[in-house]
């Protein structure tokens, strides 16, 4: 599935954030003029609009000052301001009479902007409910409902989120601008308001399946764990959806392996299908979880249960050839290496691999918590060249990454990283408050390659992330 084109929120909202913060106080009433009895209007707006000069003085009002009085017209000046977003007040204000271009404290570029400050200072239900109520004739209209929606920032306007981008022709969708007020508002109301996840099953299941994969996009690039259950509801509704949703799927549950439920049983489902295009995405599907997830706990004398690698080998001799070759190409990825080329030669090497560590893993846990720091590491570089059991190393990882050897800490971050064991994340957190920055930022680099987040090398800002 393609990325959405700016998913969370964009620059735009960036150049706002200033002014959001703003406290709620009254506005300076240098110049400033109250509304009319009957609620403000636009001409109100112009007003506060408009350059003013006192004493020969030039008009000192900042944006921030135009935002406040702004909101000091109150909640009457709402639908006006909703104007100004979609464009149309602004249009109206500037084909008025004896207005020339040179008379407006900010340019008309900005009206929309400070607008949208304004209303996301304003009483939120009331502008909620104005923006449900209006009147939406255009895919503007529905593009500046929608940026209002994000401004708001709320779980209850989730509804109408999916409600106004129902309004977008399929084939206007294809547009950066309007696709991208829909992922922009989506994405920005699940990430801001934990409550919005909870509110999203019944939209989607009404959602035209055009929209539902964007939806599902949007989802997945929040990187949420909350984001799992979601997608999970969403299989079987269309096998073209099925088909994008299964790699996607994987994905995020493999970024969230040390704290979501596995997914296995919903993706091996497919495997059998009688389209070749879901086996396919079922084969790639399971090629990423298979590192992150550990079947049993294993044990001294006992096999493991390395079922998903069995079953991607059985996949190797799919008739459909593009099966096959996923098959292949997971299994690969999976043992970061070319590989066998045939079913037989696949299970000779899985059965080494699962020899060997029914063999060593007493032995590599006995020198991981021994007092012998040499051991230790060794132990851990050894661990690092077997990727098939990624899933079965994680607890020896953690016992590696929570000693005090430097060296030590340096090679687990890299076998995690490199590896692709996700469920060493709850270990790796601890080192971002090492005292030696080389520990720190190969915790960072593993932490960002395991989860798929790119936050700075911050620890609380990671402990922010991986706790919220």
């Amino acid at each position: 599935m393609k990325g959405p084109s700016h998913l969370l929120p964009n620059v735009r909202v960036a150049l706002l954030a200033s002014l959001l913060a703003l406290p709620a106080v009254a506005v300076s009433s240098e110049g400033a003029r109250p509304p009319r009895r009957g609620g403000a209007d636009l001409e109100d707006v112009r007003r506060t609009l408009t350059v003013r000069h006192a004493d020969d003085r030039e008009d000192a009002r900042s944006e921030h000052d135009i935002v406040l009085e702004l909101v000091a017209l109150g909640p009457d000046v709402i639908p006006e301001l909703v104007a100004l977003v979609n464009g149309r007040a602004t249009r109206r204000l500037q084909s008025a009479r004896n207005q020339p271009p040179t008379t407006w404290v900010v340019g008309p570029d900005r009206f929309a902007d400070l607008a949208r400050a304004a209303l996301a200072r304003l009483p939120r239900a009331e502008v909620l409910r104005q923006v449900q109520s209006a009147h939406i004739e255009s895919d503007a209209d529905r593009v500046a409902a929608l940026s209002v929606l994000a401004e708001l920032r709320s779980a209850h306007g989730l509804t109408s989120v999916f409600e106004i981008a129902s309004g977008f022709d399929p084939l206007s969708l294809r547009s950066p601008t309007l696709r991208g007020a829909f992922e922009d508002a989506l994405a920005t109301l699940l990430v801001s308001d934990s409550d919005s996840w909870s509110r999203l099953r019944a939209p989607l299941e009404r959602l035209r399946p055009d929209l539902l994969s964007i939806a599902a996009n949007v989802v997945m690039q929040t990187r949420r764990p909350e984001g799992i259950a979601v997608l999970v509801r969403l299989l079987g509704r269309d096998l073209h959806l099925d088909e994008e949703l299964l790699p996607t799927l994987a994905e995020l549950a493999a970024q969230n392996a040390w704290r979501a439920s596995p997914i296995t049983e919903h993706v091996r489902a497919y495997l059998d299908h009688e389209r070749s295009e879901l086996r396919v995405a079922a084969v790639q599907a399971l090629g990423r979880l298979a590192p992150t997830t550990r079947r049993t706990s294993g044990g001294a004398g006992r096999p493991l249960n390395t079922q998903l690698l069995h079953e991607l080998i059985g996949m190797t001799d799919d008739p459909d050839a593009l099966v096959a070759r996923a098959a292949h190409e997971a299994l690969r990825r999976c043992c970061r290496a070319q590989g066998p080329k045939d079913a037989a030669a696949w299970r000779d090497w899985l059965a080494a691999e699962e020899a060997w560590w029914i063999r060593e893993q007493e032995r590599l846990a006995a020198a991981l918590t021994s007092e012998d720091p040499a051991g230790a590491l060794a132990a851990v570089r050894e661990l690092g060249t077997h990727p098939a059991l990624a899933a079965e190393i994680a607890p020896l990882l953690t016992q590696a990454l929570a000693r005090d050897e430097t060296a030590c800490a340096l090679a687990a971050c890299a076998v995690a990283r490199e590896l692709g064991v996700a469920r060493s994340v709850p270990a790796l957190e601890p080192l971002l408050f090492d005292t030696d920055e080389a520990v720190q930022s190969a915790a960072w680099d593993a932490l960002r390659e395991l989860t798929g987040a790119d936050l700075p090398r911050d620890g609380l800002a990671w402990s922010r992330r991986l706790h919220g």
